[in-house]
């Protein structure tokens, strides 16, 4: 740090000095003075974008993210090809809730490097919040032809196929992601949704018990679980199951419900 600060009292103009000096002091935690320091980096020269992507990248770990948009914009001006800033302003934009917008940037950065693993399966998330499950999955397929051991995109892959018309796939894609993380809630969940839509009631109780082993205060899954017992004539384990439903939550009408029925 002592270094460059002698380097830019004798060479002022110095950005290349500004710049590393505000890298060391981020290293070091002091976000302030870095942020100073490569805003003046930047100053001096306008047209490096490696230092208007470190600028970026100083002001979203500190939370400003308006302004790291700013950063990251100009640093992707000046260098379209920067898949870590498109990266970067993906994440701010989703983080933002503007889906739109981070599609196109992991689209860009996918386009980049298309053997990352990342903008794939992140627009294969994106997609499935938006309800556009036929290119979620061509999405999180992407993604799984680049790691086939991802649990999470085998999951997404799955619910995506299932939610796109495709049950049988779907359903045999998600046993797959169980299989390749047996502690992934979301692929439990979805899983069992999946075979109970297909009145797969016998193979769907494993699975809502499977995600209640992981998260036994989830109230939604004990409400289906019991609705199945109830159809499977499991009557005293439906009565379980709508009791803790209805511990989790004292106002849940479909618990109370539930166990009168049961």
């Amino acid at each position: 740090i002592e270094a460059y600060r002698k380097t830019i009292a004798l060479a002022p103009n110095s950005a290349s000095a500004y710049n590393n000096l505000g890298l060391v002091l981020q290293q070091k935690g002091n976000k302030a003075e870095s942020i100073t320091a490569l805003r003046k980096a930047v100053e001096l020269n306008p047209k490096e974008a490696q230092y208007a992507y470190n600028l970026g990248f100083a002001l979203k770990n500190n939370g400003e993210a308006s302004a790291a948009g700013v950063a990251f914009a100009k640093c992707l001006a000046l260098d379209p090809k920067r898949y870590d800033a498109h990266m970067a302003v993906a994440e701010l934009q989703s983080s933002a809730g503007k889906d739109a917008e981070a599609l196109e940037h992991y689209k860009a950065a996918a386009a980049i490097k298309p053997n990352e693993f990342s903008p794939l399966y992140n627009q294969g998330v994106i997609y499935s919040r938006m309800a556009q499950f036929g290119n979620a999955a061509t999405a999180f397929e992407a993604a799984v032809k680049v790691n086939p051991d991802d649990a999470e995109a085998l999951g997404g892959l799955g619910w995506a196929l299932f939610k796109s018309g495709k049950p049988n796939e779907g359903i045999t894609t998600l046993r797959q992601a169980t299989a390749k993380d047996p502690m992934l809630l979301s692929a439990w969940l979805n899983l069992a949704t999946a075979l109970t839509a297909q009145e797969q009631y016998t193979d769907a109780v494993p699975a809502w018990e499977a995600a209640l082993r992981i998260k036994p205060n989830h109230l939604a899954a004990n409400i289906n679980l019991g609705n199945l017992y109830i159809r499977t004539g499991s009557y005293e384990k439906a009565v379980s199951a709508y009791q803790a439903a209805a511990n989790i939550d004292p106002k849940s009408a479909d618990a109370h419900y539930g166990a009168g029925l049961a």
